[in-house]
């Protein structure tokens, strides 16, 4: 027969932990299902190929941009940690449904010149 019917105790996940160096807590970030799903290494890869074609190798440092976005998620209370091995800095959780969103996107050329960030609320005007 595995294991026992012992009552764990209030504790047993720090003394858990203690006993095994090599797993901590993680901190949880969702990510909605349909982007954890589509990224993967099968569907990134080609876009690297762009890089390389003739038309956008002659582009300048200076005219190369990358932009990125973030997101703030309102009203969910899903804060919370995860037990996991040590070499891991995230743990990502799929959630379905829709979201409420703050959004900061951000944009840098190669040459290191910025555009000043843009903050978009739900509802809100620029």
């Amino acid at each position: 027969m595995l294991g026992d019917d012992e009552t764990l105790g209030k504790r047993w996940t720090s003394r858990f932990l203690a006993r095994n160096p090599s797993i901590t807590t993680i901190r949880l970030r969702r990510i909605h299902a349909n982007r954890a799903d589509r990224a993967c290494e099968a569907v990134i890869r080609p876009w690297f190929d762009y890089l390389k074609l003739p038309g956008v190798e002659v582009i300048l440092a200076k005219n190369r941009y990358n932009m990125d976005e973030t997101g703030i998620a309102s009203g969910i209370g899903d804060n919370g940690l995860v037990i996991g091995s040590k070499e891991r800095k995230k743990f990502q959780k799929k959630k379905q449904g829709d979201r409420i969103w703050t959004l900061i996107i951000e944009c840098i050329s190669a040459d290191g010149r910025y555009l000043n960030p843009v903050v978009i609320f739900k509802g809100g005007n620029l």
